[in-house]
């Protein structure tokens, strides 16, 4: 909280589970992890990517903006090829993990799995079927 304001800094969140109350107006946390080798002007989409869909899916403040991009050498970031899916993941596989505080609702979470999917193909252009949600927020 900044000294001297005068703002509440607690606001109804409006995709707060029901009977949770009052929310902090949270940013959640961003992290993205993929193989090493994609341009800055890639990276940079797929924050953008990820930082819209939070803003338009769950009212977030559109300057909070924190996440970092973690990339990985083939032999260190470890995924399956074809767990769950029916084609093959690629090189371009990228994994999202998403603190939030916020207990979401299943159709909030719906939401914003289809917004981060349409995002993501405009801009750096990831197929749908390399992008992968895990944890309680699955979007398939």
């Amino acid at each position: 909280m900044l000294t001297g304001s005068t703002a509440d800094p607690i606001t109804e969140h409006p995709d707060a589970h029901p009977g949770v109350g009052r929310e902090r107006h949270l940013m959640p946390f961003v992290r993205i992890s993929l193989l090493r080798g994609k341009s800055p002007e890639y990276l940079a989409g797929l924050q953008a990517a990820a930082h819209d869909a939070l803003v338009e899916a769950f009212g977030m403040p559109t300057d909070d903006d924190f996440g970092i991009i973690d990339q990985y050498e083939p032999h260190e970031l470890a995924f399956h090829r074809t767990f769950r899916i029916s084609a093959p993941r690629s090189d371009d596989f990228v994994m999202f993990t998403i603190t939030d505080g916020v207990d979401r609702s299943e159709p909030a979470k719906r939401r914003f799995y289809k917004l981060l999917v349409d995002l993501l193909g405009k801009r750096p252009g990831v197929r749908p079927r390399t992008s992968s949600s895990s944890s309680t927020w699955r979007h398939e």
